[in-house]
């Protein structure tokens, strides 16, 4: 990253296969890390065959421009270089930078709106807010605040959501209230040191949602499919992965075996036994109502195998939850 106007930004932004290639050709540069060793070994045996950055500049993911789905690019939002290419701003660390970046995307089909948010976290919703309203992302007053809210839902209001993060603490109260979606769907896994979703996530949700019974799904919750399965760790599984890409890309027949042993013996050493729950959150929508739905542990009453919820448009045309229906 480097200082430009006074400001930091990572400069470094793959925009094209031809920017990709010249960091995956520099060894010096890969090294050992797992990421642009898979990128390197995809590209030089032809499994990819085009790669680019998608930003705020495409304005739709190619294809859906127009027609009954239309997929809106809301973030990232680059910023042009002194050297005239595409830099993003530094979020204080490189986490967040890599996060607050993410691809944000918003999904139009017949009055139905849904916004995918990526792993937003705190500096990038308040940067996207100024980027979309050119009002300051900490207002003063009340009135400033409902100018900020009302103008940002112009470009973020949606009628589902899934959570930005899987649920993190790292959010702002005001661009939950700009997205003021009727159900909003958290996506988050088990056996992970972060304790997604995040109680006060959990409430805001419920607060800045969208009429007297906001929605809230889990994927924490939703109990679908047990399996048990017999494999490695995550830790040596990709640790295997590394060793694989590293095997593959070795030309000298010793030291290739001498990497398929050390996979092999990583493999019989390290498996372990898990019982995995599989949490699904299942959409379906006509473009005029949604229903949202997640699999019964266990079958109820009369066989009932699914907990379904709708949504239809109230007398205004805005989606509202129905308990009874």
């Amino acid at each position: 990253r480097r200082e430009v106007d006074g400001d930091d930004f990572l400069t470094d932004v793959i925009s094209d296969l031809a920017l990709l290639r010249e960091i995956t050709d520099d060894d010096a540069r890969v090294g050992r890390k797992l990421y642009p060793n898979l990128l390197k070994t995809a590209v030089d045996e032809g499994r990819v065959e085009d790669i680019r950055m998608l930003c705020v500049e495409d304005g739709f993911l190619p294809g859906y421009e127009d027609g009954e789905l239309v997929i809106r690019v809301l973030a990232p939002v680059p910023e042009p270089s002194p050297e005239g290419g595409r830099m993003l701003r530094w979020f204080g660390e490189e986490g967040k930078t890599k996060n607050g970046h993410s691809v944000v995307l918003k999904l139009e089909y017949g009055g139905v709106k849904i916004l995918l948010g990526g792993d937003l976290n705190t500096p990038a919703e308040e940067y996207l807010l100024r980027h979309y309203t050119g009002l300051d992302p900490r207002p003063q007053t009340p009135e400033e605040e409902q100018e900020l809210v009302a103008r940002a839902r112009e470009v973020f209001e949606a009628d589902v959501a899934k959570a930005c993060h899987h649920g993190s603490a790292e959010f702002t109260d005001l661009f939950l209230r700009a997205v003021n979606p009727t159900a909003t769907v958290v996506s988050s896994g088990d056996d992970e040191p972060h304790s997604h979703p995040r109680p006060d996530a959990l409430g805001a949700f419920g607060k800045s949602g969208r009429g007297s019974r906001p929605l809230i799904f889990s994927t924490e919750l939703a109990r679908s499919v047990t399996q048990t399965t017999t494999s490695p760790s995550q830790e040596t599984s990709a640790k295997i992965t590394e060793l694989t890409v590293l095997r593959d890309r070795e030309d000298d027949e010793q030291e290739r075996a001498r990497l398929e042993e050390q996979i092999e013996t990583l493999r019989d050493e390290n498996r372990q036994t898990i019982v995995t729950v599989y949490g699904m959150i299942n959409l379906r929508t006509d473009g005029e109502r949604v229903v949202l739905a997640q699999k019964l542990e266990r079958p109820g009453s009369g066989g009932r195998e699914w907990d379904i919820h709708l949504l239809e448009p109230d007398a205004d045309g805005n989606l509202r939850y129905v308990p009874d229906h």
